[in-house]
């Protein structure tokens, strides 16, 4: 959908002039979006850091300056902790059911309706297994409201 709404942008521009002038218009749309996505988490309530991607779908973001923050709460399963203050020590959580990522993925999404996608899932975990890794991508294939 996303893509779809580039190319519509794309085409509203008056980018029919041939093929090429099309992608570079679809370019500089995505362009747009990465700078406001990247703006808008810089100057948000978290203190992230935005890797700056040089292509792509989806900005890395440093969330480990932020991890400290994180509720209790979203490292375990539904009803195993209420605790809602901030972890502060990941080694004072008793065997934590979610990494780092994840939590914060679920401490956005639950308490702010921010979604984005936890690293997990792309790196191989057998070394750090319990602490998972301080980064989270987000997805600039949004429209603008969105992503500010």
């Amino acid at each position: 959908m996303a893509i779809a709404e580039a190319m519509k942008i794309a085409n509203s521009k008056g980018s029919g002039e041939g093929e090429q002038k099309f992608y570079e218009t679809v370019r500089e749309v995505f362009q747009e979006k990465k700078e406001i996505l990247t703006e808008t988490i810089k100057n948000g309530p978290f203190d992230c850091k935005v890797l700056n991607p040089e292509g792509g779908f989806f900005l890395a973001v440093d969330i480990s300056k932020t991890v400290s923050k994180i509720p209790v709460k979203y490292f375990y399963e539904e009803g195993k902790s209420d605790k809602n203050d901030p972890v502060e020590n990941l080694d004072e959580l008793d065997n934590p059911k979610y990494t780092v990522d994840y939590a914060f993925v679920r401490w956005l999404l639950y308490d702010y309706g921010i979604a984005c996608i936890p690293f997990f899932p792309f790196y191989d975990q057998s070394e750090n297994k319990e602490k998972g890794t301080p980064f989270v991508r987000f997805t600039i294939c949004k429209d603008e409201k969105t992503l500010d």
